[in-house]
């Protein structure tokens, strides 16, 4: 079973950080990102940034992300709200 999971590409995006909803708030989504920010570090990533939702805004700056702004994406007819964050080292 997947509980979750966390992508970082080589220039510091976090392509992705999803957790399974029986399984949130255990702790896995910030467990996932400081894993993908350790590895990145190794890489000398010295900017993570990544676009959140509202939920997840929560876990990346549970992680030091602070939001810089705002966007609305739409896919097909669904327009989502999401925040631009980052993290600096």
């Amino acid at each position: 079973e997947v509980m979750g999971f966390c992508g970082l590409r080589n220039n510091g995006h976090i392509a992705s950080l999803y957790v399974a909803p029986q399984h949130t708030r255990k702790g896995i989504g910030t467990t996932l990102l400081n894993y993908a920010l350790q590895e990145g570090k190794k890489l000398n990533i010295k900017r993570f940034y990544s676009e959140a939702s509202y939920f997840s805004k929560i876990v990346f700056e549970r992680c030091g992300f602070t939001a810089y702004d705002e966007e609305f994406v739409k896919y097909g007819k669904i327009e989502f709200h999401r925040y631009k964050i980052e993290k600096l080292i």
